[in-house]
């Protein structure tokens, strides 16, 4: 799943690893807030990723070897596709569990609440380097149609910021390949996700890229 900006913003990303890896790259042009709030990407994103599960045989694809996966606002869909296909029992995915080997995440966004904190890496990113706290704020606003400082029910949280999600159950998801920039307002959301993960027995293997800013990963022609 691409970020919120769109298919063309990533275009390049799918083609690259279809060409170096052979495999076939399903992009999600799924439908974006603030005119289609939560939980209607997510929806989006589930219902291309059943099709896949039934379907991507017809693109050349191995049904038994789906991996997802996103950047920033994509890797919060990942997740939250991944959590969800899960706790429905896999319905609709015709190898259930099996049929996902793995979560590819750049950056997620999966917390609300660390908007918020003082300290940690919203503080020390706040300004001047890209992405900001206030920016995110918007972008978490835009998405549920509240404010970052409201309440969410425990429902919507669950998938919207499962992070955030009291009591949250990670076992059953599939390994982890997480790769972080170390000067973003999201560091913090990917290290407190991969202890939560590997917390949970799930594998996970991570690499933080030294001095690149949010967005770099998108914005780089060759994205080995």
């Amino acid at each position: 799943y691409n970020s919120n900006h769109g298919v063309s913003t990533h275009d390049h990303i799918a083609k690259y690893w279809s060409a170096q890896a052979g495999i076939v790259s399903v992009m999600v042009d799924y439908r974006k807030s603030p005119e289609h709030k939560y939980p209607v990407p997510l929806q989006d994103c589930l219902d291309v990723l059943r099709w896949c599960s039934d379907q991507i045989h017809q693109l050349g694809g191995d049904e038994r070897q789906l991996f997802v996966g996103g950047d920033s606002a994509g890797g919060n869909l990942a997740v939250a596709s991944c959590l969800k296909a899960r706790d429905d029992g896999w319905k609709g995915f015709s190898l259930g569990a099996r049929a996902l080997r793995g979560m590819i995440l750049v950056y997620p966004c999966v917390s609300r609440k660390l908007v918020g904190e003082l300290g940690g890496s919203y503080e020390r990113f706040s300004r001047g380097f890209g992405l900001s706290r206030q920016t995110m704020a918007w972008f978490w606003e835009m998405y549920l149609g509240r404010a970052v400082e409201a309440s969410l029910d425990a429902a919507v949280e669950r998938y919207a910021a499962p992070l955030d999600a009291p009591g949250m159950d990670w076992s059953g998801l599939p390994p982890a390949l997480t790769l972080f920039a170390d000067h973003d307002v999201l560091y913090d959301d990917g290290a407190q996700l991969i202890e939560r993960l590997r917390g949970a027995g799930i594998p996970v293997v991570s690499k933080t890229v030294p001095y690149p800013l949010h967005g770099s990963f998108s914005r780089r022609e060759d994205p080995a």
